[in-house]
């Protein structure tokens, strides 16, 4: 498990990610290429601070499609149904991306020992019409520099994943 220094590091680069995506807020994902990702966050206030157990839901689709995704991703996001925050790959040739022509949406979840809200967030996705198959991945696995093996579950979630 990733270190409460770590965990608030994570949280910092993030934060000057968002920074920097701010102005495409409101842009499709295909048409940006300026910056790695566009992010949405939760409005209103209360959903838990992340942990250092914090994790993701990863939708991949076909860039194609990704706009359309986003859209409803984001709405939900914003309105409170997903976790606190989500992001989704834009158009900009991404170095960890192992297939450029496939994109990914982030949906981040505050702790994932908290079965029932990771589960909650992966039932919200399905109802939002994600059909395919999703994976969920523990930051500390992202910054252990595991990008590619993104359907890794940890324990506690294994058995949803049979």
């Amino acid at each position: 498990m990733m270190s409460r220094e770590q965990a608030e590091e994570h949280e910092a680069r993030i934060a000057g990610q968002m920074k920097l995506a701010v102005p495409f807020a409101e842009t499709k994902p295909s048409t940006v290429s300026e910056v790695y990702w566009i992010y949405s966050t939760r409005r209103e206030v209360g959903y838990p601070k992340p942990t250092e157990r914090s994790g993701k839901w990863i939708v991949t689709g076909d860039a194609a499609r990704i706009d359309e995704v986003w859209a409803k991703v984001k709405v939900d996001t914003e309105e409170g149904r997903l976790g606190g925050w989500s992001k989704v790959a834009t158009a900009k040739s991404n170095p960890t991306a192992p297939d450029p022509a496939v994109r990914a949406i982030c949906v981040y979840t505050y702790d994932s020992d908290d079965v029932g809200d990771v589960m909650r967030i992966r039932r919200q996705l399905r109802e939002l019409g994600v059909g395919e198959k999703i994976g969920y991945k523990t930051d500390e696995r992202t910054m252990a520099g595991a990008y590619v093996s993104a359907g890794y579950a940890p324990e506690q979630l294994r058995k949803y994943f049979e």
